[in-house]
Formats: C-alpha cells, sequence, structure tokens
C-alpha cells in the first residue's frame, strides 16, 4: 500500500498540473513486462490529439509485479498480442483493479504522511470530516484527533460505541502499553440517608414499594475500568492525573464516547520499578512506596475516573506543583 500511496501521489501531481494547465490527460498501460522503476512516464507519442498521454507501470495482469505466476503472465501477453478480446478483457481487470485500489486508499489513507498535517485539500477536507464526527466545533483544532488512524474513521461513523472500538482506539495511540478494558465494573455507593428504610417508621412491606436494606447499595450500571498493566515507572508517572498520556486518554475518551461512559483508571505498576521510600518525598501511596525488601507482586492503583482529574503531584519531593515553591 505504501507503493500505491506513491504512484497515486504521482497521478494526483500530474492531475493538478494538467487542471492549471488546461491540457487533458490520458493514462495508459502497455502490454509489457519489463518497466523501469519509474511508475508513471510520458509517453513517447507525447501529444495524442491535444492530450498529454502518460504510460502507467505498477500491478495487474500484467505489469511490474504481475498477480499471476510468470508462465500464465507471458502466456496471457502473447494472446493479448493477437486476440483483441483477450486485451479487453486485460484491460477491464486492470482498470477494476485499480479502482478497488483506489477506493482502498481514499478510504483508508495507509500511510499517508498527510495525515497529521494536511496539506492537500482532499485531506483537508477530510481532516474536517473526522472534527466534525467526534464532536469537534467549527475552529476548534484538535491534533491529536487527525492523528487517529484513517481506517478508524468507520468508528466515528458509527451511531453505536463499543468496548472494541474503544481497545482499538487506544491500542492505535498506546502501542507501548498493555491495556485491559473491564465492563460493568461492580461498586458500592452509599444510599442517601433520606431513602434508608426503618422499620416501624411509616413503612409497611409490601405496601410502601421497594426499599433497601442496609448503607450501601451494588451498582453495576454503565461503570467500565480501563486497566494498564505492567507499567514502568516513567509511564505510570505520566498516567497519574495531569500527566500528558493521561490527558491524551481523557480527550480520547471523552470524544469516543461523547461523555456517555463512566471509566475508572487502574495502574498497575511492575514490581521491579517500584521506588524505595525516601526522606521528603510527599505522596506516598501515590508515587512512592515505603519497602525495606523487594517487591515480589505488581502495584496495583486506582486513579479515579477518567475526565475528572485534579492536579497531579509534583515530581520534585519538596516543591509544589502549582508555584514550584519548595516546602517546609
Amino acid at each position: 500500500m505504501r507503493n500505491l500511496t506513491l504512484l497515486l501521489h504521482q497521478l494526483r501531481c500530474i492531475a493538478k498540473e494538467s487542471e492549471t494547465s488546461g491540457k487533458p490527460m490520458r493514462l495508459t498501460q502497455p502490454v509489457k513486462r519489463a518497466y523501469t522503476d519509474e511508475w508513471v512516464l510520458p509517453a513517447s507519442e507525447d501529444e495524442d490529439f491535444g492530450e498529454s498521454v502518460y504510460q502507467v507501470g505498477y500491478l495487474g495482469m500484467y505489469g511490474l509485479q504481475g498477480v499471476l505466476p510468470d508462465y500464465f503472465t507471458d502466456e496471457l501477453l502473447h494472446l493479448a498480442e493477437k486476440n483483441r478480446p483477450m486485451r479487453q478483457f486485460l484491460d477491464l481487470f486492470n482498470q477494476r483493479f485499480y479502482q478497488l485500489l483506489l477506493q482502498a486508499w481514499e478510504n483508508y489513507h495507509f500511510f499517508n504522511e498527510d495525515t497529521l498535517r494536511p496539506r492537500n485539500e482532499h485531506t483537508k477536507r477530510q481532516a474536517v470530516i473526522l472534527d466534525r464526527l467526534s464532536g469537534v466545533l467549527a475552529g476548534h483544532s484538535v491534533p491529536y484527533m487527525h492523528g487517529l488512524r484513517w481506517y478508524q474513521m468507520y468508528l466515528y461513523r458509527r451511531s453505536s460505541r463499543t468496548i472494541i472500538g474503544l481497545q482499538s482506539i487506544l491500542a492505535s495511540f498506546f502501542p507501548q502499553l498493555d491495556i485491559e478494558l473491564n465492563t460493568f465494573v461492580a461498586q458500592y455507593r452509599r444510599i442517601p440517608q433520606d431513602q434508608f428504610a426503618i422499620m416501624g417508621q411509616n413503612l409497611t412491606i409490601g405496601r410502601e414499594g421497594n426499599f433497601l436494606v442496609g448503607s450501601k447499595i451494588k451498582d453495576i450500571g454503565g461503570t467500565f475500568e480501563v486497566k494498564v498493566k505492567e507499567l514502568g515507572y516513567d509511564d505510570y508517572l505520566e498516567l497519574l492525573p495531569g500527566g500528558k498520556l493521561r490527558r491524551l486518554m481523557n480527550e480520547l475518551l471523552e470524544n469516543y464516547t461523547q461523555g456517555q461512559w463512566d471509566t475508572d483508571l487502574t495502574l498497575e505498576l511492575r514490581s521491579d520499578q517500584i521506588p524505595q521510600w525516601e526522606l521528603g518525598n510527599r505522596s506516598m501511596g501515590r508515587d512512592i512506596w515505603v519497602h525495606c525488601l523487594p517487591m515480589r507482586d505488581n502495584a496495583l492503583i486506582t486513579t479515579g475516573a477518567l475526565g475528572k482529574d485534579v492536579p497531579a503531584p509534583s515530581k520534585n519531593p519538596g516543591v509544589t506543583p502549582e508555584t514550584g515553591e519548595a516546602v517546609g
């Protein structure tokens, strides 16, 4: 697909030049096996009824890299020299073949260097469409959204949002992280005091409707957990509230789910990456642990809901993260 992108880029430049000069262009693909390294060359008859003619040597039943074995390809080429229907069949096959390749390239933009910083008009239009699909307002540029792999645009076109779709997006942006998604994570929520059911106080079982016993209730509705496993210490710090990776994950989650999901983030720090406690560190239990012997198990840290962050703790012991001033 990378070669196809380069070929189509050349054809796009030729088409733009033709549009600027006002001279029509025509593409041909001669029936032969030997082509130069250049995929698009001006034909020997440079002018044909006022048209600029270019020869294209690429994939197909014939060309630089034929899809058939050599013997059958040579046989077809010999037949096409004397048999006009065979030549027409080859032309139809190659035309359809190119149409499918072009459709795949336009839809998915494999290896397109313009994805992050669109330069041509087509890519700029695609970037605008991607922004609209992700809920970005006009005039508000979100560069990380343009970094979405173009084959993931279908995830935003769909009306439904799924765990598999979110998994694909997170894996695309964080290939170095081992991310696991758990659905419907149960939580115990405190029952409001005014909803407590007290026997004997204006309560008749079976008559007053449903009632709750206890002070907490198990809630499994709509809560998801993003668990990042086997983390190194540097990546762990970046996934704490205020870290760069966490901010990016927040934005991706918000744009994909449109704020409809409650998602918690849990981090698992590798045992060999857990630092020992030192005097002056302020955030015990968040970025430092007290232990004397080497840790055998990974540390599991629940950082709270994504999208509801608080300022990150300072990475420099004894310095406030807001002002940078030393604390006594």
